[in-house]
């Protein structure tokens, strides 16, 4: 039987929920189940982060800042976990009128040393987010969390 990535060997996968929230802490979500995970076939543990997992995403190089995410728009912020660290990523826009006919974000990719915990869904109605700054349960916004064992094989 071959993992996701296609070999007979290895693979990256999570073995627990991680169990997804929102943070007590404004613009923050937590890992409220301590997360059994693989990476290349390795077992990996890490302990439940509660409260310290910014939204916060890295400034981009270039003219175009993408953080922002535009009102009456659906988007999934993904979250991934290496070795040693957890790291959220946004996937694209998408308006609220195309979601509800089936148009949906992408998530972002894994990279080969991670693997996906979960993703945020995030609707911005009348207002636009910004990650790690915006909070979760703002007025305007609707925040829903999902757990996964890798990436889905399409688009959520």
């Amino acid at each position: 039987m071959n993992n996701q990535n296609g070999f007979p060997h290895g693979g990256n996968y999570c073995l627990t929920s991680a169990a997804l929230a929102e943070g007590t802490t404004a613009a923050t979500i937590q890992t409220t189940a301590s997360l059994t995970y693989c990476i290349n076939g390795v077992f990996q543990t890490a302990v439940a982060a509660t409260n310290n997992i910014s939204m916060a995403l890295p400034t981009p190089t270039g003219a175009r800042d993408t953080r922002t995410q535009s009102e009456n728009t659906v988007c999934n912020y993904a979250l991934f976990r290496s070795a040693s660290a957890f790291q959220l990523r946004k996937g694209n826009d998408v308006s609220i009128t195309d979601y509800n006919n089936g148009i949906r974000s992408e998530l972002p990719a894994a990279q080969s040393d991670e693997v996906m915990v979960g993703y945020v869904r995030v609707t911005a109605t009348a207002v636009t987010f910004l990650a790690g700054t915006t909070d979760l349960s703002a007025a305007g916004i609707t925040a829903a969390y999902f757990n996964t064992v890798s990436p889905p094989a399409t688009p959520v």
